[in-house]
């Protein structure tokens, strides 16, 4: 019998676990509350005037990523995982390259690399930073590249914005356009994550999420020679990660 209570007190235990991650508000960088007082001192959802005129005056999508994603230092930190997965592959290509964190660090390292991205402001920024960057979706860009020309195609949140013959479309010409042995990296939301499942609507322009076996799976099913997944913030635990981390990269070798 105690063993029976035991195993049913492991199960409420992990219930109300995942009631908890269920119950999260959207992530916000420090300076980003959201919250105000009413006319009667009660804290509401909301915004005082002016709070907005600086996280306006670079566009909407790049102000909106100031509040819901982070700022560029953060970001930059996050992402520094991938220089080692990259090593001494070049040029890298990085697709959605939004205000050119990742051609910081790549610049660091001296790697060559070019950004592209469809936002304007986003392009804008880059260039304000000196880095090489185009305004065009990464399929009509790669289309023009000579086969066997990039040693990395990388990106960072933003297959789950493509729709699906888009995504394919995306994973065919990074593989023809990659040279031997070059790395196809995305990243993106985790749905086994159920904080980040339902947090993936934050961010309007969401199709659809992915599964990282999912991700794996289209990786192979596009002529890629191996893949495997990665969590950056993770602890090298699968399952741990699987189920907590709230992203993941899938790594794909031409």
């Amino acid at each position: 019998m105690a063993s029976l209570i035991g195993s049913d007190g492991d199960r409420l235990r992990e219930v109300e676990k995942g009631l908890a991650s269920l119950q999260r508000w959207p992530y916000t960088s420090d300076e980003w509350t959201l919250r105000t007082t009413d006319s009667q001192g009660r804290p509401v959802i909301g915004y005082e005037p002016g709070d907005f005129q600086r996280a306006g005056e670079g566009g909407v999508y790049r102000g909106f990523e100031e509040i819901f994603r982070g700022g560029e230092e953060f970001i930059r930190k996050r992402q520094r995982y991938y220089l080692d997965i990259i090593g001494s592959c070049k040029p890298v290509l990085d697709v959605g390259c939004g205000r050119g964190e990742f051609l910081d660090l790549l610049r660091e390292r001296r790697i060559p690399s070019l950004g592209v991205d469809i936002d304007e402001a986003m392009v804008a920024r880059c260039r304000e930073k000196g880095h090489s960057a185009e305004r065009v979706d990464a399929n009509t860009f790669l289309e023009k590249q000579p086969d066997n020309s990039l040693g990395v195609v990388f990106s960072a949140q933003v297959v789950e914005h493509l729709e699906f013959d888009e995504l394919t479309r995306l994973l065919q010409l990074s593989r023809e356009k990659l040279m031997p042995e070059g790395l196809f990296i995305a990243e993106t939301v985790n749905p086994h994550s159920l904080a980040a499942f339902k947090t993936f609507w934050v961010d309007l322009t969401h199709k659809v999420p992915m599964f990282p076996e999912v991700a794996v799976a289209m990786c192979g099913l596009s002529g890629y020679d191996s893949a495997f997944v990665v969590f950056p913030n993770g602890s090298n635990d699968l399952e741990r990660d699987r189920l907590q981390q709230g992203e993941y990269a899938v790594v794909a070798r031409r």
